[in-house]
């Protein structure tokens, strides 16, 4: 046992070595018994507090609990500069006249350039320093928590998301379930039902990766997200990217199905409008206040019937060549078929071992990518809440009734699968 933990602290030194952008930040010992450290990057942030909160009303785990704060702007952005050190002041009252059961760290990294300033490289220069404090603590499955200054959780946040890594079937991440607020006085009520909309389109996307029977069923929502040092490390670690950080880097644990969910717990995302990143759901909300985005619109369901047919014909054709249909053809445009079909039955043993080099080949990002060229070139969006009739068999048309329905049903599906 002590020489496997050994080998696995050797390979989170391997990690910072060859992947870290930062040296060591937070100089403080780690905390006794730290093993859960949560990572929150800041930009701008109004409702930082709130947030702190909520985790300050946690139950309490058994492990040791940091949390690293990183605020985060380019150099040239003189307002945010101003808004995060006013923020960091604020954070440091807060911690002295709350004595949080957790370590709390101050993370400034507000000298970035424009080129690379965003939430990726926040994330990355947070989780890393998780990495490090891990390490340090002689914990390589230490847990890594996502999470955003927007948002607040329930009161078994902390406690479940341990629960979940000390189970011996864990996974090497995991999606925590969401819920954005539909109703209230804090956001017009076009805000909420913009939002009802942008969560309604999610599920409806995961709902039917289920129905098409492809292993991408999960959400990849950077505010509600775990995984483990030693799982973090061996990815990779976190990208740079401005926007959708959060589907690229558990891209890599869905492809090689470590991607779990967790519904004993919720975290409660802003729908806030947001012009930092170019998509994702402040800019959805944006860009359909403004109509440039129909929210009431989604892809059709034409299009993941197609896909469904697609992967049928592929797995049931094994090991012959599958007659796939012309609009796969014209997407893959360069890449040909019978040279990929060759080189992926060349690394594969048996039929298992194929379907799992296929979703290696066929990523999220490329799936996605598919229905995009189906959606442009074949099949036009469709009215949301139709498709999700259709998908789902639900009577109601009315889009957060749908969503409910949507909810309850993620939650006993887990359930009965955990069961």
């Amino acid at each position: 046992m002590a020489e496997k933990q050994a080998v696995s602290l050797r390979r989170l030194e391997d990690y910072l070595h060859k992947f870290a952008i930062r040296p060591r930040l937070v100089m403080e010992e780690v905390a006794d018994n730290a093993a859960i450290f949560v990572v929150i990057p800041v930009f701008k942030e109004e409702a930082l507090l709130k947030c702190l909160d909520s985790l300050l009303e946690c139950n309490r785990p058994s492990s040791g609990i940091e949390v690293l704060i990183v605020f985060n702007s380019s150099l040239e952005d003189e307002e945010a500069i101003e808004h995060n050190q006013k923020s960091a002041r604020a954070l440091r009252s807060w911690q002295k006249e709350n004595e949080p059961f957790f370590k709390l760290h101050i993370i400034e990294e507000n000298n970035l350039s424009s080129k690379e300033a965003g939430v990726g490289i926040a994330r990355k220069i947070g989780m890393d320093e998780a990495v490090r404090r891990s390490m340090t603590a002689k914990q390589p499955n230490g847990i890594i928590i996502c999470l955003d200054g927007d948002c607040t959780v329930s009161n078994s946040y902390l406690a479940a998301i341990e629960n979940y890594f000390l189970q011996k079937k864990s996974k090497g991440a995991v999606s925590i379930h969401f819920e954005h607020p539909l109703e209230g006085e804090m956001y017009a009520e076009e805000i909420y039902e913009a939002i009802t909309l942008y969560e309604l389109h999610l599920r409806y996307f995961k709902w039917a990766m289920n129905h098409i029977g492809i292993p991408y069923d999960r959400y990849t929502v950077g505010s509600s997200m775990a995984v483990k040092a030693l799982a973090y490390a061996r990815e990779g670690g976190m990208n740079k990217r401005k926007a959708g950080e959060d589907f690229y880097f558990l891209q890599k644990y869905l492809i090689k199905e470590d991607l779990d969910e967790l519904y004993e717990s919720t975290v409660f995302p802003s729908p806030r409008i947001s012009d930092r990143v170019p998509f994702g759901t402040g800019r959805a909300i944006a860009d359909h206040q403004e109509r440039r985005k129909d929210l009431r619109l989604t892809y059709s369901s034409r299009s993941f019937e197609l896909l469904k047919e697609l992967i049928d014909i592929i797995n049931s054709s094994y090991p012959e060549l599958p007659e796939i249909g012309k609009e796969f053809k014209e997407f893959l445009k360069d890449d040909n078929w019978e040279e990929v079909w060759k080189k992926l039955m060349a690394q594969s043993k048996d039929k298992e071992s194929f379907q799992s080099r296929f979703l290696q080949w066929f990523t999220p990002f490329r799936l996605l990518k598919f229905i995009h060229y189906l959606r442009d070139e074949y099949f036009s969006d469709e009215p949301l809440v139709l498709q999700v009739q259709k998908l789902k068999d639900i009577g109601s048309t009315d889009p957060k009734e749908q969503l409910l329905e949507i909810r309850e049903r993620d939650k006993r599906k887990y359930r009965e699968t955990d069961n």
